[in-house]
C-alpha cells in the first residue's frame, strides 16, 4: 500500500505539472491502479459534481496519454471507475463500500461538497483507503482525527475572507453586511469564518440569516436584506443564482454581492444575463455594470 501511495501521490502531482514520463518508457508493461469515486452525476448536485468528474478524467488521461508513472523500475497507469449516487448522501456510502470492497479500487476520489464528503470520507477510515478530494472543505471534515482523508481546497472558514479585506479598500468602503446562510456544513463554517473576520474589520452585520438548505425561502429572506440595505450581501454556494434573480426583481441594489460554487448561467438566463457576466478563471470571476460587484468562488 505504501508503493502504491507513493503512485498515486506522484500521479496528482504529474497531473497537474510535467509528462509523467518519456515514450521509451511508455512501451513498457504498465500495472493498472483503479481510482473509484462517487459523484452527484444526477439530481440537486449534478451541475458542479460533474466538473469533479471532468476533471478526474481529465488527469487520468493526461497521465496515461503521456505513458503513466514510473516508481523505480515499474510504471503504472491509472483507470476511473465513477459511480453516480443521484445526490443521495445514503447511496454514496453504498457505492464507496461497494468501490472498496467489491470492485477492489486502489484509491478514491472524493464527492463534491461538504455535507458528502462528511458522510462518505468515513468509509475510506473504516476500511484503511485514502481518499484525496477537492469538494468538501468544511473544517468539521478534517477535526475527526481521520487518518485517510486528505483534501485540497481552503478550509471554509476562509472563502470569503479576501472578499471582506476587500470590502474595506472600496471607495466608497463597504460598512454592513447581510449574511445568508444554509445549514449544511459548508455554509455553517462560511458563516463562521465570515462573522468573525467582518467582526475583527469592523464592518456591521446588519442580516445574520440561517435558512433550510432544501427548502429556502428566498421571497422573505431578500425581504429582510431589503428592508435593512445592507451595503454587501455575501450568498454561499446554496443560493446558486436564485438569490440573484429575486434581488433583481426586487430592486435590490448593493455595492457588492459575493457568492461562491456558483454554476454558470446558461444564455437563456435572461434574468441573470444583463447582471452577471459568467468567467471560467479559477480566482476572480464575474463582474457587473456600474457599482454593483459579483464576484464567485469555487468549490463547497
Amino acid at each position: 500500500m505504501d508503493k502504491l501511495f507513493a503512485v498515486f501521490v506522484a500521479a496528482m502531482s504529474v497531473a497537474l505539472s510535467v509528462p509523467a514520463i518519456s515514450s521509451a518508457v511508455a512501451a513498457d508493461s504498465p500495472k493498472i491502479v483503479t481510482l473509484g469515486a462517487s459523484l452527484q452525476l444526477t439530481g440537486a448536485d449534478a451541475n458542479l459534481a460533474r466538473y469533479f468528474r471532468d476533471g478526474y478524467q481529465v488527469a487520468v488521461d493526461r497521465i496515461n496519454d503521456e505513458g503513466g508513472i514510473r516508481i523505480g523500475d515499474e510504471t503504472y497507469r491509472f483507470a476511473l471507475k465513477v459511480l453516480d449516487n443521484q445526490s443521495n448522501i445514503n447511496l454514496g456510502v453504498q457505492q464507496y463500500t461497494q468501490l472498496i470492497t467489491r470492485d477492489k479500487v486502489d484509491f478514491v476520489l472524493g464527492p463534491y461538497s461538504s455535507n458528502h464528503t462528511l458522510n462518505e470520507s468515513s468509509v475510506a477510515e473504516k476500511y484503511r483507503v485514502p481518499m484525496v478530494q477537492g469538494g468538501g472543505s468544511a473544517k468539521q471534515i478534517f477535526d475527526r482525527g481521520y487518518r485517510y482523508i486528505f483534501g485540497t481546497a481552503p478550509p471554509a472558514e476562509n472563502y470569503f475572507g479576501s472578499t471582506v479585506e476587500m470590502m474595506t479598500k472600496l471607495v466608497p468602503r463597504v460598512h454592513t453586511l447581510a449574511l445568508l446562510t444554509a445549514d449544511d456544513a459548508f455554509d455553517v463554517a462560511v458563516r463562521a469564518g465570515t462573522k468573525t473576520l467582518a467582526q475583527e474589520l469592523g464592518i456591521d452585520i446588519v442580516v445574520d440569516q440561517v435558512y433550510p438548505e432544501l427548502t429556502p425561502n428566498f421571497t422573505s429572506l431578500l425581504a429582510l436584506v431589503k428592508s435593512k440595505a445592507p451595503d454587501a450581501m455575501f450568498c454561499p454556494h446554496s443560493c446558486n443564482p436564485m438569490a440573484a434573480s429575486e434581488s433583481k426583481l426586487r430592486g435590490i441594489s448593493h455595492s457588492m454581492t459575493s457568492l461562491s460554487s456558483l454554476p454558470c448561467p446558461s444564455p437563456s438566463d435572461r434574468a441573470l444575463e444583463s447582471e452577471l457576466t459568467c468567467c471560467h478563471a479559477p480566482d476572480a470571476h464575474c463582474s457587473v455594470t456600474t457599482r454593483r460587484i459579483w464576484l464567485r468562488s469555487v468549490s463547497a
